[in-house]
Order: C-alpha cells, then sequence, then structure tokens
C-alpha cells in the first residue's frame, strides 16, 4: 500500500520518485536499473548527491551520448554555450552535473559537455545546417552494410558533404559532428 507523500508502508521511497529533476531523469530513461530499489529517502538523496549509484559500467554507456572532450573544446571555442548538465575537467574527466549549467557558472578550466543531440540542434539553429542519419543496405541480403550522414542547409534539399561510411551508427555519428566543426571554422576563416 502506497502513501500520498510518495513511499510504500515501509517507508522506503521509490526509485521513480528520484528521477524529477531533469539530471536524474537522463539517467533513469536510459537505465532505470542505476537506481537502487528501496532506498530509504535520506541513503537516496546521499547516492545521488555523490553519484555512488552510478555503477562504472553505466556511466561509459551514458557517456556515449555526450560530445567527447575534444569535439566539446572545439564547440566552446565557436561559442557553444548552451545549459549542460555534464563536464570534462582538465584532464578530461566527465563528470555529471547536479543541475544544468553555462560557461557563465563553470570554472574556466571546465568544459561543457552536451549531448550529441543537442551539439546538431545548436549548429541547425545557429549555422541552419541540418544532418540526416543514413544507412547502406546490402543489394542482396538487405541487411546493414554501414552509416553515414549527409549534411545540408535548412530549407535545401542540395547535400553540402557525406561523410565516409562507418561500421557503426556511433561513428558515423562523430564523424558527422567532427564534419560540422569543421565547416563552420572553415567559414568562419
Amino acid at each position: 500500500m502506497k502513501k500520498e507523500d510518495g513511499k510504500s508502508s515501509d517507508g522506503k521511497i521509490k526509485t521513480h520518485l528520484l528521477a524529477d529533476n531533469i539530471t536524474w531523469r537522463a539517467y533513469y530513461v536510459l537505465n532505470p536499473s542505476i537506481l537502487s530499489e528501496g532506498s530509504t529517502e535520506e541513503e537516496a538523496i546521499i547516492n545521488l548527491k555523490y553519484g555512488k549509484w552510478i555503477k562504472k559500467p553505466v556511466m561509459n554507456t551514458l557517456e556515449k551520448e555526450f560530445a567527447p572532450y575534444d569535439e566539446s573544446l572545439e564547440l566552446k571555442a565557436l561559442g557553444f554555450d548552451e545549459p549542460c548538465f555534464a563536464t570534462y575537467d582538465e584532464d578530461r574527466n566527465f563528470e555529471l552535473q547536479d543541475f544544468l549549467q553555462t560557461y557563465e557558472t563553470f570554472p574556466s578550466h571546465i568544459v561543457a559537455a552536451p549531448t550529441l543531440s543537442q551539439a546538431f540542434r545548436w549548429f541547425r539553429e545557429k549555422y541552419n545546417l541540418l544532418v540526416g542519419p543514413f544507412q547502406s543496405l546490402d543489394d542482396k541480403t538487405y541487411q546493414v552494410r554501414d552509416y553515414y550522414f549527409e549534411i545540408g542547409k535548412v530549407g535545401n534539399l542540395n547535400v553540402i558533404v557525406s561523410t565516409d561510411n562507418f561500421q557503426t551508427y556511433e561513428e558515423a555519428e562523430l564523424a558527422c559532428l567532427r564534419k560540422l566543426i569543421e565547416i563552420v571554422k572553415s567559414n568562419k576563416s
């Protein structure tokens, strides 16, 4: 039987209630098993605050959702200053933040780590560059052979550039981000 305060009758807080903050919600959506069942409210708050409940394999999986350090640094140089809930320190260590932050609130040695989706949206909104993922299929088996991205201008069907073909979607996605950075840097020169 549940009480109205969100706790079960044994006084344990339900894990889905811990996912209300946007930062914790992102973790929970990506992998609901990262929150421990049956924590008391006090234990849950301490574990959330200090990240004790995030297991290393889960953190590695979550980190893949964000732009890598070098690309995040390049984005900073291009003027990216959107709110992010992950950062890299000067030693390239990835860290999730307690709340969304911008460069105004970061110490100077911190680099914001946007999600890949956030970076692509920024390029679309700021530079009018649109990306589209594609897969190549084997002509005989119709199985996925490889992946690539095409980059174009919003409102224009012409393709500016297409990435090479890659074995995984993630490799193609990262190549696309690098190509977007290259395009903007060359246009600024």
